[in-house]
């Protein structure tokens, strides 16, 4: 019984790990309904008319590059969860609202986290300095990037964002080789003759 159990396991873990590469092969695709002033010059540019245009703006996460998943990290250790205050069942109405303020401080964390993803490497910007390159991150675009999708995104779509993005992190498969580097040998490598 027990290794059919685990024959169950087993597939449905290669089933995950199939998912997971269909999703960082073909990425994200999605698009944010937002209105944006258009300003239309007349008379030589002396009067202005201003309208309110619909425009559709197109994202798309591709595979993480390592700086962007270096980014999420430092974007991701800020979640702070309460967990004495979440399991007190004495005080379930200060627990049900720290719930409610810690939705309302993690979901603006949780749109930064898909914003900086749907940026990736135009997040950082070149920078001539001392006779050589430096990469400089945009926060003016990051922060209109998570404003919008703040503004713009559904609770459900966000969250489904947010799953998609820590599934192109692919952090199984990272954690997997991690513990096979840590297992004890029986023999050791074969190094590679130079």
């Amino acid at each position: 019984m027990e290794e059919v159990n685990n024959n169950a396991e087993h597939i449905r873990h290669l089933q995950e790990r199939e998912e997971t590469n269909r999703v960082i092969q073909k990425g994200l695709d999605f698009s944010i309904r937002d209105q944006e002033i258009k300003v239309e010059k007349r008379w030589f540019g002396l009067v202005r008319k201003k309208t309110v245009v619909d425009v559709v703006r197109k994202f798309h996460i591709h595979e993480l590059t390592l700086a962007t998943l270096d980014r999420i990290s430092a974007e991701s250790i800020e979640f702070v969860l309460d967990n004495d205050m979440l399991t007190d069942t004495e005080n379930k109405d200060a627990a049900k609202r720290h719930v409610n303020g810690l939705v309302a401080r993690q979901t603006e964390r949780c749109a930064r986290i898909v914003a900086i993803a749907a940026l990736g490497e135009s997040l950082w910007k070149p920078e001539h300095r001392h006779g050589h390159t430096q990469w400089r991150e945009d926060t003016d675009t990051l922060n209109e990037t998570t404003a919008l999708f703040m503004r713009a995104l559904r609770p459900s779509a966000l969250h489904q964002l947010f799953n998609g993005v820590y599934a192109m992190a692919n952090l199984g498969d990272f954690l997997n080789a991690i513990r096979l580097m840590q297992t004890d040998r029986t023999m050791m490598p074969n190094r590679i003759a130079k």
